[in-house]
Order: C-alpha cells, then sequence, then structure tokens
C-alpha cells in the first residue's frame, strides 16, 4: 500500500515538552527534515540543539499559549508537554488535569483558532480499552478525556488532530524513573534490580521509533482519524527485560524478583494494533529489544563513567 507523504521542508513544527524524552528525539529526527522546529518547555535549555527557536511558556496558562500561537503561527503542533512521572497519588490528581488535560485543551484551541494545519497529541497505555472500566491513574484519566477533546475538535470544529498511543518507550535520555532506566542504572552501581514477579507483558519500543513515528504521523496527506498505536508487534513481560539487561551486562547481580508489590495493571496483558498504523501512516517498528537494550546501556554506561 503506498501511502501519500508530503514533504516538511520549510513547515513550522511547533514541539511542546521538546525537552522531554520524546520530544528531544523528535527534534532530533527533524533535524536533517528542512522543517523549521520551535521547541516550547517551562525553561529554555542551555544547549538549544536541532530547535531554531525556543520560547519558554507554560501550556497551562490560556494567555500564554496565546501569545505563543500569535507569535509563532506553526503550521504542525506536536502537544508532548506534561505534569511528569506517571505516579498513582492523589498528590498528582491536580497536576494532571492542570498539566495533561488543561494543556491539551488549550493548545488545541489555539491551533484551530490560528489555522494550524494538524495537531498531535498523545494517548495512554493505561487508558481502559472499554470505556466502561476506570482508569488507574489520574494520568491516565487525563489522556482519555484528552483524547475526547481532540475528538471534538476534529469533528465539530473541523480541526485535524492526530492522536498517537506510544507504548512502553525506552533508550538514552529516559527519565531515571522509568523502568529500563533505573534498572540499567543499578546495574551500573552493582545492585541487583528489585522488582514484583515482573508479569506485566507489554511492547517495548525504542526512542527513536517512537520518534520517526510522529515524523511519519506530521509527513501522511491525509491525517488519521483513529488513535494509532506505537508499538512493535512483539510482547516482553518485565521479566524478560530485566533478564535481558542483565544479560547484556556481564558480572551485575541478578534480578531479585518477588521482593516489590505488584500493581493491579501488572496482569493486563495489552498488544498494539501495528497493522492498523501501517495502513494509515506507512510506519513500523525498526529496532529489536536486544538492540535497542544494547544501545541504551551503551551510552548509559558512558554517561555513568564519565560523572
Amino acid at each position: 500500500m503506498i501511502i501519500s507523504q508530503e514533504n516538511l521542508e520549510g513547515r513550522k513544527v511547533l514541539i511542546t515538552g521538546a525537552r522531554g524524552f520524546i520530544g528531544s528525539a523528535l527534534c532530533r529526527a527533524l533535524a536533517d527534515s528542512g522543517a523549521e522546529i520551535i521547541g516550547v518547555s517551562r525553561n529554555i535549555p542551555e544547549l538549544k540543539g536541532a530547535a531554531r527557536r525556543w520560547y519558554a511558556t507554560d501550556c497551562a496558562e490560556e494567555t500564554s499559549v496565546n501569545s505563543l500561537f500569535a507569535e509563532t503561527r506553526p503550521d504542525i503542533v506536536v502537544h508532548l508537554a506534561t505534569a511528569g512521572p506517571n505516579i498513582k497519588s492523589l498528590d498528582t490528581v491536580p497536576a494532571n488535569l492542570r498539566d495533561d488535560l488543561i494543556s491539551t485543551v488549550y493548545v488545541l484551541t489555539a491551533a484551530a483558532k490560528y489555522g494550524v494545519a494538524r495537531s498531535i497529541i498523545t494517548a495512554s497505555l493505561e487508558e481502559p480499552v472499554d470505556s466502561r472500566d476506570s482508569p488507574m491513574s489520574s494520568y491516565a484519566a487525563a489522556k482519555v478525556a484528552g483524547g475526547i477533546y481532540g475528538r471534538l475538535f476534529r469533528t465539530v470544529f473541523e480541526h485535524p488532530v492526530v492522536i498517537l498511543r506510544p507504548f512502553m518507550g525506552y533508550g538514552p535520555g529516559q527519565p531515571p524513573a522509568k523502568f529500563v532506566a533505573a534498572a540499567v542504572r543499578s546495574c551500573l552501581e552493582g545492585k541487583p534490580i528489585r522488582m514484583g514477579a515482573g508479569r506485566k507483558q507489554t511492547e517495548w519500543i525504542y526512542i527513536d521509533d517512537i520518534a520517526s513515528a510522529f515524523v511519519s504521523a506530521m509527513k501522511v496527506t491525509n491525517p488519521p482519524k483513529s488513535t494509532l498505536d506505537i508499538g512493535t508487534g512483539v510482547t516482553h513481560s518485565v521479566r524478560e527485560v530485566a533478564e535481558m539487561i542483565v544479560r547484556l551486562m556481564p558480572g551485575v547481580p541478578q534480578p531479585e524478583f518477588g521482593v516489590l508489590t505488584d500493581r493491579p495493571t501488572d496482569d493486563v496483558v495489552r498488544a498494539a494494533d501495528i497493522e492498523t498504523t501501517a495502513q494509515e501512516i506507512g510506519w513500523r517498528a525498526k529496532t529489536p529489544l536486544e538492540a535497542g537494550l544494547r544501545m541504551t546501556i551503551a551510552k548509559a554506561t558512558d554517561t555513568y563513567l564519565a560523572a
């Protein structure tokens, strides 16, 4: 199947959360595309990387978002700003409401108002498959609501909104609280990976593959109307990933399983619909898990030794 794609040369691409894990990778992926990258974050980084312009903007402040769009007039918007780690705590509920949902509404409103050609937002892997089921975190709840607003803007206000659902991302530069980053760090420090049973099965996707999926969603001529899964088509349990990390790092302690409490979602198995994604935007993941872990470990090792 031939997917019609457009050139990004000269297009202004505004990325919120551009300093984050996916945002920074996306900036790198767009570096040679000819697009004008506009980075948005709460603070402007010292090293600006591929972005030609940076704006310090709180996306949960309506006036700030309107000013940003009025000045930049982007062609494409990728909204990745978030409250941060997905922690199941009552204390995170207001932050998720503000920084994951309200920010999405303000960004989509400004994008529609200023005639942006396409907006891309994200869904969460923890969103319930059945709408009658409860989300398992306030982050997932905010993403459910954000997706509803995305469909509202697409249908009622005729603003093209693409919704992508990345599965379990990993790779260099990932926040240290995430499983792969934390596990590799423990091994580098000579400590065992401590975890629950590790039953959870999911698809682990390398960060460069995630970034390439976003680029494909920008370039495809006809924006998809269904939420697209960004996965690999192959599931691995958390236990398998821990064992693979240890195998790739000879001499480190063996993992300790069953020493932490499993989460209610650990028995949920979710597979990505990769065929629909391939049909809609012509994208498939390229990096096998072992190859991605090797690159992640190599970069983390270099960083650790240089510290």
